[in-house]
Formats: C-alpha cells, structure tokens, sequence
C-alpha cells in the first residue's frame, strides 16, 4: 500500500471540515476547513468551534464561520498552530 502523500486529506481531516462547515452553516467553506483541518490541532479547531456557537446570536455582527475563520487564522500568531497527532486528539474527544 502507497502512504498518503501530504497534500491528501485524511477520512478523519474530511469529517472534521464538514463538521466545522455544518455547525457553522457555511458549506460554501468546505475546502478552507479542509486547510485548516490538516494544519491545526483537531483539538484546537474544536475548542474555537465551540466557542464560536456558544455566542449569541445579538452579539455576531458578521457571522459565525467569519469569526470562526478569524479565530483560526490568530493562531498563526501564537503556540497553538503546532498540527499535533490529530488520531491522539480523536481519541480524546
């Protein structure tokens, strides 16, 4: 069996986006959470994701997948962007 070349996402990476662009009503997004489902932590894109549906809706001016995507793209700035072993975080989810 070949190995996954790195530009193939994962069944676990496709899951995830779809997921992400769901809750966020935004499937039109689809292929920039697959970006992100790869590079970050499977972890950190469910902690912002959560956060992000928890808002009110009185208190999003644009939309939720905006802030979502703002949120994601701060971490580039900060620790979080390590992409750890997205199995590991499966399992503890």
């Amino acid at each position: 069996m070949k190995p996954i070349k790195e530009y193939m996402y994962t069944p676990d990476e496709i899951r995830l986006a779809h997921e992400i662009a769901e809750r966020l009503n935004d499937p039109g997004s689809i292929n920039q959470f697959m970006r992100y489902a790869k590079r970050y932590s499977h972890r950190i894109l469910r902690e912002k994701l959560n956060y992000v549906c928890s808002i009110p809706d009185r208190k999003i001016t644009s939309s939720r997948a905006a802030y979502f995507v703002f949120l994601i793209e701060q971490l580039d700035d900060s620790s979080e962007s390590e992409h750890s072993d997205n199995v590991i975080d499966e399992l503890q989810w």
